[in-house]
């Protein structure tokens, strides 16, 4: 199940006994220290435990925080840099979630699992798959959360060109571009085979210009659309150097995808059609679950209200319910709860940073696509 699909599953989940949520990151060059994450996960957890006043919410805090516990020894490895987990037992849920890049360490106990911080990473590391090719070799990386998640290789005897002139060199060169020709080809069909195992959103090729130029033009579109650049890579790069090469285009497709979303989200907008900016208008939307796509600035937060009766968001300081005048509830974090319901109806998140988060700021922080 990929982390997309996780988050969606996550934000269905609600529990009057309550739900922790308990993020556990630690510095990769002491996470060999076997207790160092658990004395991280209780800085976190005490803190929660803190802010808890009632007595029945203390005794149903501890006893997710000591199941959380249990699952953070069990799990953890040497190998480990950070990790999600939730835990709910009136809810039957107890989910960990190993990530390989840092998130800040810190629980919750609410009604609710706190899903935003998975929701920032899945924004920045969707899958890719990289294919780095020659005349006669070929391996297949999947990345994943900035780790490799997958690796494939093939070679096959290609003859090597022919030195002599005239007809029996065009001859030879004929069976030599043949021979490569096929090579790529399998290729191909290795990497369509593990796209169906590994399912990815942006491909990568690397590798001589001379053997990607030829590999490219192979490309079926479903391959081709998803295709985001090519890069010059030696096939014996080990895993870092590969990651190394293809980081900044990874990073500037997202930037510029960020960008894109926000243009048409502010087109739309300003003209009226199915988009929203602000947090007030956004937060209207998404309680009448009319939210395609949120786009959020990273790091933006604010208090507001909830209802529970008819799911109002608001983040006005206020008492009633507008739509329905039921009492309403507070919310730490008013656009934390916005992103957990857009999951919940099926929409997608695209938290923004660089450019498009200062445009976004400009505009109030948060917007979105509508479905009407």
């Amino acid at each position: 199940m990929s982390l997309t699909d996780e988050i969606e599953r996550l934000s269905k989940v609600e529990s009057s006994g309550g739900v922790l949520s308990l993020y556990v990151s630690v510095d990769p060059t002491i996470s060999y220290r076997r207790g160092h994450e658990v004395a991280a996960a209780n800085s976190g957890l005490r803190e929660v435990e803190r802010s808890l006043g009632d007595a029945s919410l203390r005794s149903a805090f501890a006893r997710e925080r000591d199941k959380a516990l249990e699952l953070l020894e069990r799990e953890w490895t040497a190998e480990s840099r950070a990790m999600a987990i939730f835990t709910s037992q009136p809810a039957s849920l107890s989910k960990v979630i190993p990530l390989n890049v840092r998130v800040p360490t810190q629980a919750n106990f609410g009604a609710r699992p706190k899903i935003a911080p998975l929701a920032r990473v899945a924004d920045e590391n969707e899958r890719h798959c990289v294919v780095v090719v020659s005349k006669e070799d070929a391996r297949l990386f999947i990345i994943s959360m900035g780790e490799v998640e997958d690796e494939r290789a093939l070679s096959d005897s290609v003859p090597g060109r022919h030195d002599q002139g005239g007809w029996s060199q065009a001859r030879f060169q004929r069976h030599h571009d043949f021979h490569v020709r096929e090579h790529l080809k399998r290729a191909l069909e290795e990497l369509d085979t593990l796209a169906a195992m590994l399912p990815f959103k942006r491909l990568i090729v690397a590798g001589p210009e001379e053997v990607t130029t030829e590999f490219l033009a192979l490309l079926p579109r479903t391959f081709s659309d998803r295709l985001i650049g090519v890069v010059p890579c030696s096939m014996s790069a080990g895993r870092a150097e590969v990651m190394a090469a293809v980081e900044p285009t990874i990073r500037a497709r997202e930037r510029r995808e960020e960008e894109a979303l926000l243009l048409k989200i502010s087109e739309l907008a300003d003209a009226g059609g199915k988009a929203v900016l602000g947090v007030e208008a956004t937060l209207s939307a998404i309680g009448e679950g009319r939210v395609h796509e949120l786009a959020v600035a990273e790091g933006i937060s604010s208090s507001g209200r909830e209802c529970g009766n008819c799911g109002h968001l608001d983040a006005s300081n206020i008492d009633l319910c507008p739509r329905c005048g039921t009492r309403i509830d507070q919310v730490d974090d008013i656009l934390e709860r916005a992103i957990e319901r857009v999951y919940a109806q099926g929409g997608r998140v695209e938290v923004m940073f660089g450019d498009a988060r200062e445009s976004l700021l400009a505009r109030g922080g948060v917007g979105a696509l509508l479905r009407y």
